[in-house]
């Protein structure tokens, strides 16, 4: 079976860390690989959302250590440069990206989760960035995205200590959007993201861009971009077709456009 299994169906693309026997560790074509996932979503423009989640036990316990340690420094570079391009990927594309998080998260597992949109957790989910423990830090951009999540005295916490925190800490935060029971985590990832496909394509995708841009702009210059966002989606086709279907009391017939 390879390392990294990729599904798609209906609109969603599903991505399956399959490394089982090692908490499903990330080799250096593991990451490569989803990384190209990712590109082709961001090029096909028909994926609607796209589900991380890890084969067995746990979500994933980070970058494969013995991968690491064999790694020249230029070799080493490359790599840690591939998993960053992970978290662009997922910033970048307009599918949303749901995180299902089961059993341990760890390390380069915690920073794929974090760059997701969503996540959901089973009860039995923990999660932590234990770089500082092995003589490492964190990368892939989450001395900026953690901090926006959970807050900078959390992020310190958790990065300065390298303890892993629980389902119902992570929820209580803000890591994590809901915790669910470990046989309900595949089915509730699922049904966000049919709900999200449900929605129209061109304002799921413009209101998560926005989303992502106003929390480091001023007020002012929020408020400017909403100008121009919600222009182009009033204009489009889904903007008139979503309001004409809720004055006619119908199920509106969106087409991305």
């Amino acid at each position: 079976m390879p390392d990294l299994l990729i599904e798609s169906a209906n609109q969603i693309l599903t991505i399956t860390f399959n490394r089982p026997r090692v908490m499903n560790a990330l080799t250096w074509e593991m990451v490569r690989e989803c990384k190209r996932a990712l590109n082709d979503v961001a090029r096909d423009g028909k994926t609607r959302a796209v589900i991380l989640r890890g084969a067995g036990e746990n979500f994933c316990a980070g970058a494969d250590i013995r991968v690491e340690k064999n790694c020249a420094l230029v070799e080493y570079r490359d790599f840690v440069s591939d998993i960053q391009d992970l978290t662009r990927a997922l910033q970048n594309m307009d599918a949303v990206s749901i995180a299902a998080i089961q059993g341990y998260c760890l390390g380069g597992g915690s920073e794929i989760a974090c760059a997701c949109d969503l996540r959901v957790a089973s009860e039995d989910a923990r999660i932590g960035f234990p770089e500082v423990s092995i003589g490492l830090t964190t990368t892939s951009g989450m001395t900026h995205l953690l901090p926006r999540l959970i807050g900078m005295t959390r992020a310190k916490e958790m990065m300065l200590t390298g303890d892993a925190i629980d389902a119902q800490t992570a929820e209580r935060v803000g890591l994590v959007n809901r915790v669910v029971a470990r046989e309900l985590l595949d089915a509730t990832a699922m049904q966000l993201a049919e709900k999200i496909k449900s929605r129209a394509p061109l304002a799921a995708a413009t209101q998560k861009h926005l989303l992502d841009a106003g929390a480091d702009i001023s007020l002012e210059a929020a408020l400017k971009i909403e100008v121009d966002a919600i222009l182009t989606t009033f204009a489009s086709h889904d903007g008139q077709e979503g309001m004409t279907a809720f004055i006619e009391k119908r199920a509106p017939r969106f087409v991305g456009e």
